[in-house]
């Protein structure tokens, strides 16, 4: 089950979910299960959730969240 608080922050951040046949690509900050997470991969959303082992992936409002200047060290980098 997902964490109320990280799901309501999306929502106030407007993020959408995005669905498995979207696209993905490597280095664009994304919200996987309530952590902003910078992909590693390039292709589509359900290949990005296999990877990471998440279950819900939005878009991630960088301007919303204050990102764009600090994306260095506000984002969890994973890689499996």
């Amino acid at each position: 089950m997902f964490d109320e608080d990280k799901v309501r922050d999306s929502i106030e951040y407007d993020e959408d979910v995005m669905t498995d046949d979207m696209r993905v690509y490597i280095g664009y900050l994304y919200v996987c299960d309530g952590e902003v997470v910078k992909s590693h991969i390039e292709g589509d959303i359900k290949t990005l959730k296999l990877t990471l082992g998440v279950k819900e992936v939005r878009r991630c409002n960088i301007i919303g969240r204050r990102l764009d200047d600090q994306m260095e060290s506000i984002f969890v980098e994973r890689v499996d």
